[in-house]
Parts: C-alpha cells; structure tokens; sequence
C-alpha cells in the first residue's frame, strides 16, 4: 500500500465520520455565510484523545479553497458560481 492509498483511505474514513456525525449540525448555523471560517472550525475539532478529528480532510478542504480564492483574483464570477453549486 503507498502513501496515496493510505491517504485517500484516511479521507474516505474521516468523510464517512464527517457526513454521519452530528456535532458540526450547530456549527453550520454559526457560520452560515463564510465557509473558511466553518473550515477553520471544522479542523480545530479534536477527538476523544486530543488528536485532531479531521486532519486530512481539512488539509482537502484547504487546498480546495485556496483554489477558489486563488481564482477569486482573476474571476470572481467563478466564486459566485461555486458557491451556487454547494
């Protein structure tokens, strides 16, 4: 098994975790308009040991808005059509 397998293995654990978990039901409606900041929430939460509870999907979750933003710059039509997608 490589990196990328046990990579992409951690993901698909921690979205299940992340999709079925009732904890973030609160947090959607503390940041309702600002989605880094829900990110930003998202990866502080940590688990029943201290350890951060999604680690590698926050680092997914980042380096797609930085994307975006990064497109931001040169089209920020672009952002108003990926917000409308979520």
């Amino acid at each position: 098994m490589t990196k990328s397998d046990q990579f992409r293995d951690t993901v698909c654990t921690e979205w299940l975790l992340y999709a079925t978990g009732t904890a973030l039901d609160s947090a959607v409606d503390q940041f309702p308009y600002n989605i880094c900041t829900y990110w930003l929430h998202v990866s502080n939460m940590v688990d029943t040991v201290g350890e951060k509870k999604y680690k590698n999907l926050s680092y997914i979750a980042k380096a797609a808005l930085t994307l975006s933003h990064s497109n931001a710059i040169a089209s920020p039509e672009l952002i108003v059509s990926i917000s409308k997608l979520s």
